[in-house]
């Protein structure tokens, strides 16, 4: 059975290897070194193009190649995604119309926090494809609620996303508790205290979740759009998919659920939200 070690591409055979992960932690599996009478470890796995945190047993895993994995990460974020991203832009019921964007109004501020870097790398690759000038801020999921208030004063913008990875617990029975998710309250916290921080719905979008997360919960918090209403996967560039169309609609322009998640790859099963303005202010 080959070693591994943090930074390794691998995938679960037990899920078909549909997924490519990174191993972000290597950590000990009390329970079963305590069962076994020796240390045995458990591999605390990121996806590489989507949302997701997992652990998983090393006799479950298997080596991707480093050069397939990255290059298929590559052609996966900048040139398909791309492609269907304004594909499906140009044919959204003149949602916005980036060529007269600059000569109309001016886009939202968008505030980007994102538990992974990587991820955060690509969204602002993508959010300056489109015209945006977004801040993006790197931090782990547990430390957003903490970071959440002060982060909004400071750049105080019209639309926040809070997101990184998160995932259903391989063994949750309850998917209505926070200890079924990873990263999920969190999430819920985040929004919680960018709600105290501005209550109106019309003064801040909120975004928040990745991957299974508590959908329900976050909403409750006063997240306008949030992750995953049927538990399904995102892919990494969702959250901007979705943030750059709020940014480029004109704000007298309601946008339903629908619409907001056109070009993602998980629609309305992975994003849900309510009826919004646009934040493009109109000059």
């Amino acid at each position: 059975m080959p070693d591994y070690s943090i930074g390794d591409f691998v995938a679960r055979k037990s899920y078909g290897k549909d997924v490519v992960f990174v191993i972000s932690d290597i950590v000990e599996d009390v329970e079963r070194s305590i069962e076994e009478g020796e240390r045995r470890e458990r591999y605390v796995l990121k996806g590489l193009t989507v949302r997701l945190v997992a652990d998983a047993d090393k006799d479950d895993l298997v080596k991707i190649n480093p050069k397939v994995a990255k290059l298929s990460a590559e052609r996966n974020i900048y040139g398909l995604k791309r492609q269907r991203f304004f594909n499906q832009l140009y044919k959204s019921i003149n949602l916005f119309n980036i060529g007269h964007v600059r000569r109309r109004g001016i886009p939202g501020k968008v505030l980007h926090i994102d538990g992974s870097r990587e991820f955060l790398n690509s969204s602002m690759a993508y959010y300056k494809i489109l015209g945006l000038n977004p801040v993006g801020v790197y931090v782990d999921e547990p430390e957003q609620p903490n970071l959440a208030r002060s982060l909004l004063s400071k750049y105080n913008p019209d639309i926040v996303v809070f997101t990184g990875h998160d995932g259903l617990r391989k063994d949750a029975t309850d998917i209505e508790s926070f200890g079924s998710y990873t990263y999920s309250r969190y999430y819920y916290q985040a929004v919680s205290e960018a709600r105290a921080y501005q209550p109106d719905p019309e003064g801040l979008f909120v975004y928040a979740g990745a991957c299974q997360s508590y959908y329900e919960a976050l909403i409750s918090a006063g997240a306008t759009y949030a992750s995953s209403p049927a538990r399904v996967l995102i892919h990494s560039t969702d959250p901007v998919t979705l943030a750059s169309r709020i940014a480029l609609t004109p704000h007298n322009r309601i946008i339903t659920p629908k619409q907001a998640v056109m070009g993602t790859y998980s629609g309305t099963k992975g994003i849900g939200g309510v009826d919004t303005r646009g934040r493009l202010k109109l000059i």
